[in-house]
């Protein structure tokens, strides 16, 4: 809404002569099928979506004085939309007539790509950051605004979702800065830095011996929101070691992830198992971690590229292979093991947890950015 808002209001020329506006991803349906439409998942990203009639909100249109006759038609993902033409066969290479279905948010379909398909399943995925998603079968809204609800690619259901902004990069903060032990380590064995990294977590306690981590690299996300925030490293002794550091960032990681799903239970949804992927899953130390942390089952699947597993669900529903996405769902998502929370860990991590959010209240009015 505010990108129209301000084409109207600065290149009025060009707004009035527009036929539509389109997402990315609209316009791309549009010149494989010539069909102007939109899905709800993303269309919920808008500002102007009514999620809860699947239309677009004629009370934020007539508000905003924007023409309904501007957006594009929406519709449920893994809606068949049209045809491949001729000219876009042409300039693909693919076959005239190919179906093109209506495809989702990254994230609605990272969800539905690790199977989260029903009520007290979340998604997490954590690569530079953190993004949660809860599946709800209702509208949930937060009324202190800290998590976002949006329309999920499973019809008739929603998300609630938390972004979290420097969680896996809190990671690359140390290897870039701290870390050319490991990266010397990594080059001798022919892995990843990463890998010895997190294995190097290992060799202190859980709780870190009281070294606690704050990620907020780049201002907090959810469910604080603050922009003032920044990264700390609290509890410091001489006796600690990089070692120690490294556990608190995997730790304190933990933490803000389990902030975010407290809100989420807070909603009334409930947290059976959280389903992992991201880079950051390929580290069994580190889900390991955030099992005991969230004191929740935490599940990996074998296709870590979930979000592409998704879509190709919507693909197979829009052409009938599946009459379902949540049957579909069922057949293709294959989990590993589940890791589940450590009965020894819960004392230790109940109190580094109080700790941290002790920590962040005591420091969050602070600006660090200021001069």
């Amino acid at each position: 809404a505010p990108k129209i808002l301000w084409l109207r209001d600065n290149e009025k020329a060009i707004y009035e002569k527009a036929d539509k506006f389109l997402l990315v991803h609209d316009y791309l349906i549009y010149r494989l099928s010539g069909e102007l439409v939109t899905d709800y998942s993303n269309a919920s990203r808008t500002l102007l979506f009514d999620i809860r009639e699947g239309k677009w909100s004629k009370k934020m249109l007539d508000s905003l004085g924007i023409a309904l006759e501007k957006l594009p038609r929406p519709v449920q993902s893994g809606t068949s939309v049209g045809e491949l033409t001729e000219a876009a066969a042409r300039a693909t290479g693919l076959k005239q007539g190919t179906p093109v279905i209506a495809g989702g948010g990254d994230q609605q379909c990272a969800a539905l790509g690790v199977g989260v398909v029903r009520e007290g399943l979340i998604k997490s995925t954590t690569g530079t950051g953190t993004f949660l998603l809860a599946h709800s079968n209702s509208v949930k809204l937060d009324p202190a605004m800290r998590v976002l609800c949006s329309r999920h690619v499973v019809p008739n259901a929603f998300v609630v979702e938390a972004s979290m902004f420097t969680t896996g990069s809190a990671l690359k903060w140390y290897r870039d800065n701290l870390g050319s032990e490991e990266i010397g380590l990594a080059g001798e064995r022919g892995v990843d830095p990463y890998d010895i990294i997190t294995e190097a977590a290992e060799k202190t306690p859980p709780g870190a011996e009281g070294v606690i981590h704050i990620p907020h690299f780049a201002g907090a996300g959810a469910p604080n929101w603050n922009p003032h925030a920044r990264g700390i490293f609290a509890g410091l002794a001489l006796g600690h070691s990089r070692y120690h550091l490294i556990r608190a960032i995997l730790e304190g990681v933990s933490y803000e992830i389990r902030s975010n799903i407290e809100v989420m239970r807070e909603l009334g949804l409930p947290s059976q198992q959280v389903r992992v992927t991201g880079g950051a899953s390929r580290s069994e130390t580190w889900m390991q971690i955030q099992a005991d942390v969230l004191r929740t089952p935490v599940i990996r699947t074998q296709m870590e590229e979930a979000t592409a597993v998704g879509a190709a669900i919507l693909a197979f529903k829009g052409i009938n292979v599946f009459k379902s996405v949540a049957r579909a769902a069922e057949e293709m998502v294959k989990t590993l093991d589940p890791l589940n929370p450590r009965e020894e860990t819960l004392e230790v991590y109940q109190k580094r947890y109080s700790t941290f959010r002790a920590l962040y209240d005591a420091i969050s009015e602070i600006h660090w950015n200021e001069n």
